[in-house]
């Protein structure tokens, strides 16, 4: 991917948060090592016999840059890799960090026509960092009270948008499973939630505020990936 796009960006940032993302949620991959058509991904997922099931390039957006053109000349750029990759059969999600940005649900809009003209990428994705205490803080009811000491809990997660022109699906099973993830509701031109990882996220976090009291079979149930049924289910 281009290092420079609209200011001053920090693209190992980018791609530091890609990994940590990859890494929390166990998936097996590799990082530019593989080729398609002389490009190489940032990362390629691989399926548990160590063949690639699809592609992951990582960009970063300058936070005071518009975002729309911004976007746009990232997925250009990204079509670089996407292309070779989507032509191997595989799905692309192009995988941006952007400092500032509002949730993907409100900046969609400025995405969405981009996207669809480059249907070589499966989906659009936003890094972010998850704070487990703070989101804890504002879907709790306010007048529910709060018995128990808040503790950190930080995890990287993605707000994805999925492309409704890909040639090929960015599925179910390529999700963290603290992503967010929309499609594009053509008919009220509009995002639609199909998945909330958040919910996930809160499960995990009440279970840490209780560790130490709930029953250990419970405890030995809890689970921070996808990854543990991740190819059992798919392959």
């Amino acid at each position: 991917m281009a290092k420079e796009r609209g200011g001053v960006i920090d693209q190992a940032a980018a791609e530091a948060l890609l990994r940590r993302y990859l890494d929390e949620r166990g998936w097996r991959y590799e990082w530019e090592q593989r080729e398609f058509g002389g490009k190489r991904p940032d990362a390629v997922i691989l399926s548990e016999s160590g063949e690639p099931i699809a592609g992951i390039g990582a960009v970063a957006i300058n936070e005071g840059a518009e975002l729309g053109q911004t976007v746009r000349e990232a997925l250009a750029c990204g079509m670089e890799q996407a292309s070779p990759v989507a032509e191997a059969g595989l799905p692309y999600l192009l995988a941006a960090h952007i400092p500032g940005c509002p949730p993907l649900e409100r900046a969609a809009h400025l995405i969405i026509e981009n996207l669809r003209q480059f249907p070589a990428i499966s989906a659009f994705g936003v890094l972010r960092e998850l704070d487990a205490a703070e989101i804890y803080k504002r879907l709790q009811k306010a007048n529910q009270s709060n018995a128990y000491a808040l503790k950190p809990l930080e995890v990287n997660g993605m707000e994805i948008l999925l492309n409704p022109q890909a040639k090929l699906a960015w599925t179910q099973k390529l999700w963290g499973i603290y992503d967010q993830v929309w499609t594009w509701d053509t008919r009220k031109n509009k995002t639609r939630k199909i998945y909330d990882g958040r919910e996930e996220l809160m499960r995990t976090y009440r279970i840490l505020l209780h560790a130490g009291t709930v029953p250990a079979p419970f405890k030995e149930g809890i689970s921070t990936s996808r990854s543990e049924d991740f190819y059992e289910e798919r392959y």
